[in-house]
């Protein structure tokens, strides 16, 4: 049980870096 969490857990926190990287690029003067 653990682990599955701790693999969305991941999952999710990549997703989201990866889409606040994203903002933060195309927002780039």
């Amino acid at each position: 049980m653990a682990i599955v969490s701790t693999f969305h857990q991941d999952r999710f926190w990549r997703i989201r870096s990866s889409r606040v990287i994203y903002v933060y690029w195309s927002t780039r003067p």
